[in-house]
């Protein structure tokens, strides 16, 4: 028995099935076409503003920037202005001081400035096109602003580098090297004047106690001339004119020790000792020339005033910070970058062209439908 297959009921296509490309495929190809039709324009822009850029890259100011990389003094750099045996500090926080102080004064604008004087700069910077440009002016753009003082890596402050902008690269080479040779000096003239601030204080302070010990002992000499001569005038009143010796008036009696001990221990008035002992010591006193050998603390106290006079802070010998690498003249600019700035003119110009390209297309589209809008309102008057 055979049956016919079961009949597949026809699926009807629906309308929109073999409908025309999307619009957005459409779009691109009218782009596409836009810009074939266009390509001589493009090409034209294109190769015109890289040209600029060319002409630019070769022709604007050459900017070059050298380097200079610091690094922090060592102890026998700063061992001479680490002072007295009473103010000594740490080698190492003293190397920290010094080395902090020589960064604040490379940030100085003073000290830029006063390089920037000293050495004439403004002769080297002022041409013809800032010829009336102020000074003030000139150093703060084309020095101050161009000179950086920044440690090489952020997380490390050890490391400085010392960088200098300019359109010559020996010369700033030059400055930068010179630059920080003055404020290393700058810098150890302020460290070492406060060494010397600080021994002279303490000479000071010796000087004073020296004068203090003198004049207390010459005050105690005139004092013993008083009391002596003092004596002698009633040694004289009592005519003793040699020393009174008391055992002359110690008791006989031996059955009673104890009061002949108690005169041999009493003190005897001064004028006991005589008019002939009493006055030849007040002629001593008197012709005395000097009380120092007779001052106990003195000699100590002159010999580190002599040590405090014979400390000599050699600047020459003391260095605030180490150049680890000078600066060198450069020989590859940073401005302008022309690789750099010929691609990118390529690109702009390639960007401006496609831009153009579709403005003109757009201009020509709108004429077109105007045109069309216009003609289509001629042919309706016609009619009527």
């Amino acid at each position: 028995m055979s049956s016919n297959p079961q009949q597949q009921p026809q699926v009807m296509p629906h309308p929109n099935m073999y409908q025309s490309m999307p619009d957005d495929e459409i779009d691109l190809l009218d782009l596409l076409r836009i810009l074939i039709r266009r390509w001589k324009m493009i090409v034209l822009v294109t190769v015109l503003v890289t040209a600029l850029a060319v002409a630019y890259a070769l022709l604007a100011p050459r900017v070059y920037k050298s380097e200079a990389i610091l690094l922090p003094p060592t102890v026998s750099d700063v061992e001479k202005l680490n002072g007295t045996t009473g103010t000594r500090v740490d080698s190492q926080l003293l190397v920290g001081k010094v080395y902090a102080g020589m960064i604040v004064n490379l940030k100085s604008a003073s000290l830029q400035k006063k390089f920037f004087q000293d050495n004439d700069l403004l002769t080297h910077l002022r041409d013809k096109k800032n010829a009336d440009v102020s000074e003030e002016r000139i150093f703060k753009k084309f020095f101050n602003e161009k000179l950086s003082v920044q440690p090489l890596d952020k997380k490390e402050t050890i490391f400085f580098t010392v960088t200098l902008e300019g359109s010559d690269p020996e010369q700033i080479a030059k400055w930068t090297n010179d630059f920080i040779a003055m404020v290393n000096e700058q810098t150890v003239k302020e460290q070492s004047q406060g060494v010397k601030s600080t021994i002279e204080g303490e000479k000071e302070y010796v000087q004073n106690q020296i004068v203090g010990l003198r004049q207390v002992a010459q005050d105690r000499r005139f004092d013993r001339i008083a009391a002596l001569e003092e004596a002698a005038s009633i040694a004289r009143e009592l005519g003793i004119v040699e020393r009174y010796d008391s055992r002359r008036s110690q008791s006989t009696d031996q059955n009673n020790p104890e009061i002949g001990v108690a005169v041999n221990t009493a003190n005897n008035p001064i004028y006991m000792n005589g008019t002939r002992e009493l006055e030849a010591e007040i002629n001593s006193l008197k012709s005395r020339k000097s009380d120092d050998p007779f001052i106990g603390p003195l000699r100590g106290l002159q010999v580190k005033l002599s040590e405090l006079e014979n400390i000599v802070v050699d600047n020459a010998a003391i260095s605030a910070v180490r150049v680890d690498q000078p600066a060198l003249a450069p020989k590859h600019t940073i401005k302008p970058k022309r690789q750099m700035v010929v691609a990118l003119g390529a690109v702009v110009g390639l960007m401006c062209a496609i831009f153009l390209a579709f403005f003109l297309n757009f201009i020509e589209t709108s004429k077109g439908k105007l045109t069309r809008l216009e003609t289509g309102a001629d042919h309706d008057n016609e009619l009527t």
